[in-house]
């Protein structure tokens, strides 16, 4: 009899848990509400916690009374905003004001679950920091603007200098399309982006990667490529402990006197890697792909050595 009574109390704990998680997290049923950060509601803060997620404040969240931003903020706001950036056309003024503001937010959110107890509390120190992130954004958005201009403008004018390949027969570099990817304002006040530049010269067409970086009105190439000279019968190593070189030279140019479509003057090269041993041969105006690198010959005098840009993907 004492072992069923022993038994029965055992039951009737373990009923009033269960499993809150795939971790197996075991909770109470009880119902002592709390509400999350993105306002959503849980029995109690055990559910909470077995779900991973911070706490905004106890009991239920009233979503009703929890907007992103009113629309007279938004207004404000993006007035507000507009009028400084046609006002003033200091970039890194704004940078660091997107960084200050960055800051302010990540602080205010820290203290989102400690001090705030009450629903009302906590809903309207949300709304506060729901009206940091809309500014942040707007301002986020228009650096970011702005710089893409200048940045369309400094590619299309320097296209020739940046791209890897060189024109042939005539034709000069021009840009068909650009792509600006991964965006970003860097906490020292930098904006950096990847961009994919698609060119042609009327003769073949080309796609690049290229990393920039813009600071106080200043763009910089961030080079993925890196200048390389290597004489005949020398051996360079390379990131990857590839081992490159000249294997021979093909040169037979226009004469001077002539009028020539096309003219053979190639670089042979070999790398070699674990071993293996890869032939490749580029000529002045291309580019050649092999493993994770990719060479192209900038120039050479066809007897002793060769220059070349390299990227390393």
């Amino acid at each position: 009899m004492k072992k069923i009574i022993i038994w029965t109390f055992w039951l009737l704990a373990l009923s009033s848990f269960v499993f809150a998680s795939d971790d197996m997290v075991m909770c109470t049923m009880d119902y002592n509400p709390v509400c999350w950060v993105d306002w959503k509601t849980y029995g109690n803060a055990c559910w909470a916690w077995a779900a991973k997620v911070e706490i905004a404040y106890k009991w239920e969240c009233n979503v009703d009374n929890v907007s992103l931003v009113d629309e007279k903020t938004k207004n404000i706001i993006d007035t507000n905003v507009n009028n400084l950036f046609n006002k003033r056309d200091d970039i890194y003024l704004f940078t660091r004001l997107s960084n200050y503001v960055k800051k302010t937010l990540d602080e205010q959110k820290a203290l989102l679950a400690v001090i705030l107890q009450t629903p009302e509390q906590s809903q309207k120190f949300q709304k506060y920091l729901s009206s940091l992130e809309y500014l942040n954004d707007v301002i986020s958005s228009k650096i970011i603007e702005k710089v893409d201009l200048k940045l369309t403008k400094y590619i299309q004018s320097n296209l020739t200098w940046i791209v890897l390949n060189k024109e042939v027969l005539g034709g000069k570099f021009y840009t068909t399309d650009m792509s600006f990817l991964d965006q970003k304002i860097s906490i020292d006040n930098k904006v950096v982006w990847k961009v994919t530049i698609v060119y042609e010269d009327w003769h073949n067409s080309f796609t690049d990667d290229f990393n920039f970086e813009y600071l106080k009105d200043k763009i910089t190439l961030k080079s993925l490529w890196e200048n390389i000279t290597i004489k005949k019968d020398q051996k360079i190593t390379l990131s990857d402990g590839s081992m490159l070189s000249i294997k021979n030279f093909i040169n037979s140019p226009c004469p001077t006197w002539a009028s020539c479509l096309w003219a053979w003057q190639m670089v042979n090269f070999e790398l070699t890697k674990d071993s293996k041993i890869s032939e490749f041969g580029i000529q002045p105006s291309w580019s050649y792909e092999i493993g994770k690198y990719k060479f192209s010959l900038t120039s050479s005098d066809y007897e002793s050595f060769a220059k070349l840009k390299l990227i390393s993907n």
